[in-house]
C-alpha cells in the first residue's frame, strides 16, 4: 500500500533518496539504511508476539504490552527534547504499576512457566518503543518522502 501511494504521488518516482545521506542528527547513513532499524524492529516485535502470547493469557499480554508506553514516553523525551508535565507522568506511571502487578499476579497464577513468556513480552515491548521512536524521528528529519520511508520500512 506504501509502495502504492508512493509511486500514485511521485511522477518522478525517485528512489534515489534511500540512498543519500539522511542528515541532521541522523548522519551519514544512506536514508533507506536507517529505514530497515524500525523495520526489523516492527518484525522482531512480531515474532516475539508468538513466544509471549504460547505462556499468556490474551488479556494479560494485552495489558503487559500497555507498559511500553511508559518507554515510549522516556524515549521521546530524550530524541525528540519534549517534557511531559507531572500529570501525565502520574497517568503512565499508574499504566505502569498496573501492567507490573497484573505481570505479578500472571506469575503467582502459572508459575514459572509464566516467566519465559513475560520476558519475551517485556522484549517484545523494548522493540516496539525502539521502532516508534526510530520511525518518528525519519519522518521528522529525514529529506525522504513519507510515503518511501513507510515502503522502505515495511519492505
Amino acid at each position: 500500500v506504501a509502495l502504492g501511494m508512493f509511486l500514485a504521488r511521485n511522477s518522478d518516482r525517485d528512489f534515489s533518496a534511500l540512498w543519500r545521506p539522511a542528515g541532521g542528527r541522523l548522519g551519514r547513513l544512506p536514508g533507506g539504511l536507517l529505514c530497515l532499524v524500525p523495520g526489523a524492529c516492527l518484525a522482531l516485535y512480531d515474532t516475539f508476539s508468538f513466544f509471549s502470547l504460547a505462556g499468556l493469557d490474551p488479556i494479560s499480554y494485552q495489558i503487559i504490552m500497555h507498559t511500553r508506553m511508559v518507554f515510549i514516553a522516556l524515549m521521546w523525551q530524550v530524541a525528540f527534547k519534549r517534557t511531559l508535565t507531572s500529570t501525565q507522568w502520574a497517568a503512565l506511571l499508574l499504566v505502569f504499576i498496573a501492567s507490573v502487578s497484573k505481570a505479578v499476579d500472571k506469575l503467582d497464577e502459572v508459575g514459572v512457566p509464566a516467566i519465559g513468556a513475560l520476558r519475551m513480552a517485556f522484549m517484545q515491548c523494548l522493540f516496539a518503543v525502539i521502532a516508534n521512536v526510530t520511525s518518528e524521528l525519519l519522518l521528522k528529519e529525514s529529506n525522504m518522502p513519507t510515503d518511501l520511508i513507510n515502503t522502505a520500512q515495511y519492505v
